[in-house]
This record gives C-alpha cells, sequence and structure tokens, in this order.
C-alpha cells in the first residue's frame, strides 16, 4: 500500500524529528510496503502535502507529530477515501491518547504492516474540520497566547499551564446563543464551551470523559458561572475528569449539531489551530475517516 509519511520535525519541541530519524531505521529494515517522506517547513505544509498525495495516488497518509499536524492532513483530505495514520511523536498527542496507541516501534510498525482500521467520526465547524476536539472560550485564548509566544510554546504541557494561568488574569467570560440540536439557549457568563470528539484537549485534559470516536455524536462541556477563583479550584479536576461532577458550573451532554454565535468576537482553537469567527456552526460526519488503530 503506497503510504505517504508526512513528518512535522518542530512537533514536540523538535523530539519529533529526533524520534522519527531512530524509526526511519526501523522502517527502512522492515517495510513491506512502498513509501515516501515529506517535512513540513511552514503552517500548511501538512494540508498541502495530503492534498497533494491524493492527486498522486497514495493510498495512505501517515501524520508524524502531534495533534496540529494530523489535523492540517484531515483537512487537506478532508472526507477522501485515504487511509489515515498516526505517529505520535508530538507535544499532546490527545487523540492517540484516546486510542490507546503505542510508542514502542516494533508496535507501531506492526500497526503499519498488518493494520486494523477503524471508522472515526470527524466533525464539521463552518468550512473546517477537526477530528480530536473544539473549543471556545478560554482555552482558545490559551493557544493563541502559546502561539504568539515562541519561548512558551517551547516548554510543552507547562507552558499550556503557565498560559493558562496568565490568560485568565485577562479573560472575561462571553455570552453565547446556542442551539443544540434543534432547542435554543442562551449561555451567559461562559469560561468554556468544549465540543469534543476524543475525551482528551490540552495535552492531556479529560475535557469530556465519556467521549467516543465512533458514536455519531459531538460531546459538549460547558463551563459557566464562576469566579476566577472557583476557576482556579475547578482547573485541577480537569485531568482527571473529575470536573463534569461540578453541576453547579459544568453541563454536559451530546449531540448532532450545534450553532452558537455571541455579541463579541469569537476565537475558537481546532485541534490546537485558532480559527476566529462570530458565528459557528458545528456537526458530526459519522465514520468519514478511515485511521488505522
Amino acid at each position: 500500500m503506497n503510504t505517504l509519511f508526512i513528518v512535522n520535525p518542530a512537533a514536540g519541541r523538535g523530539k519529533c524529528f529526533r524520534i522519527w530519524t531512530r524509526f526511519e531505521e526501523v522502517l527502512q529494515e522492515k517495510a513491506n510496503f512502498p513509501y515516501a517522506v515529506r517535512l513540513t517547513r511552514n503552517k500548511g505544509d501538512a494540508k498541502k502535502f495530503s492534498a497533494t498525495a491524493l492527486q498522486e495516488g497514495f493510498e495512505r497518509i501517515i501524520s508524524v507529530g502531534g495533534d496540529g499536524t494530523l489535523n492540517e492532513i484531515v483537512n487537506g483530505v478532508v472526507t477522501a477515501k485515504i487511509i489515515l495514520g498516526i505517529l505520535p511523536f508530538g507535544t499532546g498527542n490527545d487523540l492517540a491518547h484516546a486510542l490507546n496507541l503505542s510508542l514502542d516501534f516494533s508496535q507501531l510498525m506492526k500497526a503499519l504492516v498488518s493494520p486494523t482500521i477503524r471508522n472515526i467520526d470527524l466533525v464539521k465547524i463552518n468550512q473546517d474540520y477537526f477530528i480530536n476536539a473544539s473549543g471556545i472560550g478560554i482555552d482558545g485564548y490559551v493557544v493563541k497566547h502559546i502561539d504568539s509566544r515562541p519561548m512558551i510554546k517551547k516548554l510543552g504541557k507547562i507552558g499550556y499551564m503557565l498560559s493558562a494561568f496568565q490568560t485568565l488574569m485577562q479573560y472575561h467570560p462571553v455570552q453565547l446563543n446556542v442551539t443544540i440540536d434543534g432547542e435554543n439557549r442562551v449561555l451567559s457568563n461562559v469560561w468554556i464551551l468544549a465540543m469534543a470528539n476524543g475525551p482528551y484537549f490540552g495535552g492531556g485534559m479529560k475535557i469530556c470523559p465519556d467521549a467516543s470516536l465512533t458514536d455519531g455524536l459531538l460531546d459538549l462541556c460547558m463551563v459557566q458561572n464562576l469566579t476566577k477563583l472557583s476557576f482556579l479550584k475547578l482547573f485541577p479536576l480537569v485531568y482527571s475528569g473529575r470536573h463534569v461532577q461540578q453541576h453547579q458550573y459544568v453541563t454536559t451532554l451530546k449531540a448532532k449539531k450545534v450553532t452558537f454565535d455571541s455579541p463579541a468576537h469569537l476565537v475558537l482553537q481546532m485541534d490546537g489551530e485558532i480559527k476566529e469567527s462570530t458565528s459557528v456552526t458545528v456537526e458530526v460526519i459519522p465514520g468519514a475517516i478511515q485511521l488505522i488503530t
């Protein structure tokens, strides 16, 4: 099966490229399929490479990096009939975490040589797509804060936590007009509205503990009506998923389609990639992605 490896050398603060060079030695020795390798240099390269791969006749594309790299690849191929895979050599790897993917080279090679394929849900958000999770509220501003500060970005998960606390000091909760599967709601004092296909985001936060990649549904986690002190107390619970038990602040539910808008300008993140808008439509496309697991 003709395979393209799209490698993001900068993922994982450069760790990805170091691991990839070691893995490629194993690949050269044990691969029983033809393959090519392309290294990204700039934002958008992975999307461009994956779109070109379709025209070149590749049957599989393997994302080598983190969730952001995979997000670009997904947006390059969208719902095309091509098999995707992940070598989780980046920082966050939240989708790989949800799939329990191994970092062991022998296990990764076994998956490539004798793959098990699962159909995974895809999520369309306006004209873009994500495969793992998206969020509006403070998490979007946290990612934006990290992207604008290269030194913090190099700190990985620690950098995410530092940015979260710095953003907290300046963040003002928003009001959202939301329609969830046809039901209209007005959400006030919103800190986070997370929309998850998988349970994790932000490098290991279990934002939607019951989320499934294959149920055809989007999991929502709405966090409202906190003071900054209450948010600081709630924040550590998200790593275990116990935040969803704080019903005075957190509401969870499942949906197929969500639309929302706000008088304020919205910053949202999709698999760690930033978008900005005032009106958003989110819809699940069941089983749209073929993924090696």
